[in-house]
């Protein structure tokens, strides 16, 4: 088991008992891909999270020089199973990358860390479900950029507002699954974060190696993710029948 320690002050008991009623929902969540919650406890000063531990770290530290084909489409299998229970659950996970990835001694990937997670109370949209902008900009899809909702619209609940939904988590597999193939992550080239905002604000995708680029498997299940448009994006299930991520997971390659 390992656990997560939060320090917290007494001016932010509203965001405690909200996080508190967040890993409650948490624990609930049983998949043999995502990290399992197990408890809470909140003391005077911090706040005690207990987790599942997962022995091999996480994705970010295995990924750094690249990985064979055959790992990162089984490692983009086991992701695209755990983002599809948390959609399936209406759950967007807001925060997918390399450093929420994590492994277990038998070499099963889960996702884990919900700090940033969002549960959405209308199963049925997909679209402009979410208002509050959160997660890491390398992963981030070009909706978080482009939203330009005032915070009257949001009070008053305009027909008018904009947001955003699923949509966000199939851009950030699709920039893990990149960083797996070259062990860089997205946007590497760009030495500043507003230049990596700007990119995704004009609709550009991180770019692709030669390599990527010329294997009709990678190349087209990338674009797949990374629609522009997040209604034109895959969604989970989609990708899951795609070539590329349609495998038996349960096959090691040594």
């Amino acid at each position: 088991m390992a656990m997560k320690q939060i320090k917290v002050s007494r001016d932010q008991s509203d965001n405690l008992r909200s996080l508190v009623d967040e890993v409650e929902i948490f624990r609930q969540l049983d998949h043999p891909n995502l990290v399992r919650y197990y408890g809470i406890e909140v003391h005077k000063e911090e706040l005690l999270i207990f987790m599942e531990y997962c022995s091999e770290g996480t994705l970010a530290k295995v990924c750094r020089e690249g990985l064979e084909l055959s790992c990162v489409r089984r490692y983009t299998h086991f992701l695209l199973q755990a983002v599809d229970y948390l959609h399936r659950k209406q759950i967007v996970h807001r925060d997918i990358k390399p450093a929420n990835v994590f492994l277990t001694q038998k070499d099963i990937l889960k996702l884990g860390d919900f700090g940033c997670s969002f549960r959405i109370r209308d199963p049925t949209t997909r679209i402009g479900e979410i208002i509050s902008y959160v997660g890491t900009t390398n992963y981030q899809a070009p909706e978080l950029q482009t939203n330009t909702l005032s915070v009257a619209e949001i009070a008053s609940g305009g027909s008018k507002a904009s947001g955003y939904g699923r949509a966000v988590d199939i851009w950030a597999v699709g920039c893990v699954v990149l960083e797996m193939l070259t062990g860089k992550r997205p946007y590497y080239h760009l030495t500043h974060e507003l230049q990596v905002v700007y990119q995704l604000g004009s609709g550009i995708p991180p770019p692709f190696t030669p390599e990527i680029i010329n294997d009709p498997m990678i190349f087209g299940f990338l674009k797949r993710c990374f629609k522009v448009d997040p209604k034109l994006r895959a969604t989970c299930n989609e990708l899951l029948q795609d070539q590329f991520a349609n495998i038996d997971a349960t096959k090691i390659d040594h």
